[in-house]
């Protein structure tokens, strides 16, 4: 494999390991501040429609 290959690999394979562990961590604040309860998930359900209503586009 070229060197370029490698690097180009590299940069997304991080890039996809920190998006992971920013989520992580997202989840764990989310728990801390609403419960793990019904508040948290109706949370979860809302933003969860309006990304599927309204993606990104780039």
């Amino acid at each position: 494999m070229s060197q370029k290959l490698v690097k180009s690999t590299s940069t997304v394979a991080f890039f996809t390991l920190l998006s992971r562990i920013m989520g992580f961590v997202r989840d764990i604040i989310l728990a801390n501040i609403f419960g793990a309860g019904g508040m948290s998930e109706d949370l979860k359900h809302r933003h969860s429609r309006w990304r599927n209503v309204a993606p990104d586009h780039k």
